[in-house]
Formats: C-alpha cells, structure tokens, sequence
C-alpha cells in the first residue's frame, strides 16, 4: 500500500476490514485491494494525459 494507514483514527471502519479480511481471506482482500489502488492511480494518469491537455482549452470554453 501507500504506507499510510486511513483508518487508523476510524476504529469501526478498521473492524470491518478484518471482518471482511478474515472472511474472504487474505489473498483475496488484497487483490481486491490492489484493483482499487490502481483505480486510484488513474485519475492522476489521465490528469497528466497528454491529449487531456490539448482538450482543455476546448473544455474550458464550453463549460465556461
């Protein structure tokens, strides 16, 4: 992961993580993990796409 911890100050949400880890079982939860990682990744990917930024100008005039 990201070495940061989210839910650490979020005792009930950290339960219900174990709860389903334990459940589905570890390699599962993190593949699944995984997934959304790399879910999370591509909003930085597309906001740095090069051919985002040739569209912008024509984004900006149309929603302006």
């Amino acid at each position: 992961g990201s070495g940061v911890n989210s839910l650490e100050s979020r005792p009930r949400l950290m339960a219900w993580k174990e709860r389903v880890k334990k459940k589905l079982g570890e390699e599962l939860f993190d593949q699944a993990h995984q997934k959304l990682l790399e879910a999370k990744g591509l909003q930085q990917e597309i906001q740095n796409s090069p051919h985002l930024q040739k569209l912008q100008p024509v984004f900006v005039k149309l929603f302006r």
